[in-house]
């Protein structure tokens, strides 16, 4: 059974265009392996098969079913200059609006960021 590389808005389809996203943060899990493989122009077996994966491993990743090892998600990256890591959400807005007014509501507690760290 021959499955269909379905084309999806939005995801980057050049090593340019990848490295675009990364740059700016719209690069995250799962879009990000099938983004990568994207900008390779590979299939999903020659692909799978250069990381050492099924065709259903990779499948199940680019789909966003699987939970991959810091080691897989690493060989992977590494081919594309990568690291693994976190990325910091950006900081949650200091004052909310109430939506039947224009008064400013203090943020609850939690919305705090602190700086410290």
């Amino acid at each position: 059974m021959k499955v269909r590389d379905k084309e999806q808005p939005g995801l980057p389809t050049s090593r340019a265009e990848l490295m675009d996203h990364a740059r700016t943060g719209q690069l995250a899990l799962p879009d990000a392996i099938k983004a990568m493989r994207r900008a390779t122009g590979l299939k999903q077996a020659p692909f799978a098969k250069m990381f050492g994966l099924t065709v259903r491993q990779l499948s199940e990743l680019e789909n966003g079913r699987a939970n991959p090892t810091l080691a897989t998600l690493d060989r992977i990256g590494r081919a594309f200059n990568f690291t693994v890591g976190f990325v910091p959400a950006p900081a949650p807005t200091a004052v909310r609006r109430a939506p039947e007014s224009r008064d400013p509501i203090p943020a609850p507690p939690d919305y705090e960021v602190n700086q410290d760290w």
